[in-house]
């Protein structure tokens, strides 16, 4: 059932968090009170019935909460009213939570305020931020569109550490690169005087290999025996989500290694998007949209908006 579950996912293009593995670490860190309840969604053609979706939510007494959202296959993206209008109907009345800061679902909040019995009381506006490579015809051309500042960055590492090689591992073989994460990531901030406690560096990678290792990847650039670079992501599908990334020391190895991962992704996905942040946003998008973060404004990010939505249903 969950790697079915998650196949289907991938060909919806869902996010992380409508991972099978992911629900249930959601559910243990947020909604443990609350029971875990899964759907599907089935349409029928030509006299059979063929399932075009599905969806968690953690079930409350009066609140139910979606876990991301309802994913849909890319074909059936206009049966998504219906097939909300259908499954409100079956869970009845109360408080409803839908979306997340990392979905890369179209904001639902004019379709969900349109449907039977139901008023929006809250929307939390949110743009991902990511690198959409169908905007370029290939590699060399999106190369060459990154700032001056990330070539010469790379040119710089490449300079510097003429025999630096670079190991990705995926799954569980990825927690192998939890050191090299901490120790790189603990170099950034002490660059600039952050403190963070160790435990929390790498948490989050640690908590990704063990959820979904299916997915979860920790790449680090070395040269001999010395970590330049870590990084630590994921990858689903059509979507890669980087999280986590530091450098011993700030000589360009940080770019150097992303710029690599960027461009495996990028050949196996040409259409891909290699998503780098979540920001909340108070207006709509606009023509000309530039993300506020340099790093992402540098790699030539678009900005994907999507919407946390509370309503209530009175059907």
């Amino acid at each position: 059932m969950p790697a079915e579950w998650d196949a289907f996912a991938l060909r919806c293009e869902a996010s992380y968090r409508c991972l099978s593995g992911w629900i249930t670490i959601w559910q243990i860190q947020h909604q443990l009170a609350f029971r875990v309840r899964r759907f599907e969604c089935f349409r029928n053609v030509e006299g059979a019935w063929v399932k075009i979706g599905q969806c968690a939510l953690g079930m409350g007494w009066k609140s139910r909460i979606f876990a991301d959202g309802l994913q849909l296959l890319p074909e059936q993206q206009g049966a998504w009213s219906a097939c909300m209008e259908e499954l409100l109907r079956r869970l009845g009345r109360g408080r409803y939570l839908y979306g997340s800061d990392w979905s890369v679902e179209p904001p639902r909040e004019e379709q969900i305020g349109r449907l039977p019995g139901t008023v929006v009381t809250n929307v939390s506006r949110h743009i991902v931020e990511g690198v959409h490579f169908s905007r370029w015809d290939n590699w060399d051309s999106y190369e060459r569109s990154v700032s001056a500042n990330v070539r010469r960055n790379v040119k710089r590492a490449v300079s510097i550490h003429k025999s630096a090689d670079m190991a990705k591992k995926v799954g569980l073989a990825a927690l192998l690169g939890s050191d090299h994460l901490l120790r790189c990531k603990a170099a950034m901030y002490q660059r600039k005087a952050v403190r963070v406690p160790k435990a929390r560096i790498v948490a989050g990678h640690v908590l990704r290999s063990l959820a979904v290792p299916d997915y979860a990847f920790c790449a680090v650039l070395r040269e001999g025996s010395n970590t330049l670079a870590a990084l630590g992501g994921l990858e689903i599908g059509r979507l890669a989500y980087y999280f986590d990334g530091g450098s011993a020391q700030a000589d360009g190895t940080g770019w150097l290694l992303k710029m690599a991962i960027m461009k495996g992704f990028q050949a196996r996905h040409p259409t891909g998007r290699f998503l780098m942040g979540t920001s909340r946003v108070t207006s709509e998008l606009t023509e000309g949209w530039t993300s506020a973060v340099r790093y992402r404004r540098d790699a030539r990010v678009s900005g994907f908006p999507t919407s946390v939505v509370r309503f209530s249903y009175f059907g």
